[in-house]
Order: C-alpha cells, then sequence, then structure tokens
C-alpha cells in the first residue's frame, strides 16, 4: 500500500465517523462514500490486491455498512 492509499483510507474513515446525516438519505452518503473511495474499491477487490489495504478498506466499508446500510426501500428515505 502506498502512502497516498493510506491517506485516503485515512480520509474515507473520517469521512464515515464523521458523516452528518441529520437531513440526508442513505443513497447520498453512498454516492459520497464512493466518489471518496476513488480507485480503491478496484484495488481492495483485486485478484492480487494489497493485503494491507484490502483489510483496511474492508474494516471502513464494514463500519459504513453498519451505519448506513440497508435494504433498498430506505435508501431515499431522509436520515434524522
Amino acid at each position: 500500500m502506498t502512502p497516498e492509499q493510506s491517506e485516503q483510507l485515512d480520509a474515507l474513515e473520517r469521512f464515515v465517523m464523521d458523516y452528518k446525516r441529520s437531513g440526508k438519505t442513505r443513497r447520498l452518503f453512498w454516492d459520497d462514500f464512493h466518489r471518496r473511495a476513488g480507485d480503491l474499491q478496484g484495488l481492495a477487490f483485486a485478484e492480487d490486491a494489497n493485503e494491507d489495504l484490502q483489510n483496511r478498506y474492508f474494516k471502513v466499508l464494514d463500519h459504513a455498512h453498519q451505519a448506513y446500510g440497508g435494504p433498498d426501500e430506505v435508501m431515499d428515505q431522509v436520515m434524522e
């Protein structure tokens, strides 16, 4: 994992932890998450993925899913 990728993961983790959900939908969160993640998702899911990058990305992704996941029918509901 490069220092730049590590910094990008740090920023993505901060984004998930600090996200202000009030008045926003889960879909907006995920749109912003994927925009901020950039190429990290592709790198993490690659067959020859760097193990450290993959582990960190999946940890951030898991936390995001716990906080902002849900079935399709709630993705456009405004969160409180």
